[in-house]
């Protein structure tokens, strides 16, 4: 009786006797990270993001500074 030659995988690929394959749940996952970082670095090239940092959340006063322009300031106290 002839021998038949081992059959090969189609989700897996490659030839009869090699290691197997990326699963495919590994490429769809670097397929849908690789996307999102892209998406990411076209929206920081373009501006559309907007700027960040901790200015960001500052209502238009400059980094460290304690006032606001919503109200009257409030006087800071040093920890000492």
């Amino acid at each position: 009786m002839p021998e038949q030659p081992p059959t090969v995988d189609p989700d897996r690929g490659g030839n009869p006797g090699s290691p197997p394959g990326m699963p495919r749940w590994v490429k769809i996952s670097a397929l849908a990270v690789g996307a999102l970082v892209l998406l990411f670095l076209i929206l920081q090239i373009a501006g559309i993001g907007g700027e960040h940092g901790p200015g960001r959340h500052m209502s238009g006063s400059a980094p460290g500074s304690a006032t606001t322009t919503d109200g009257p300031s409030l006087p800071v106290r040093g920890l000492g």
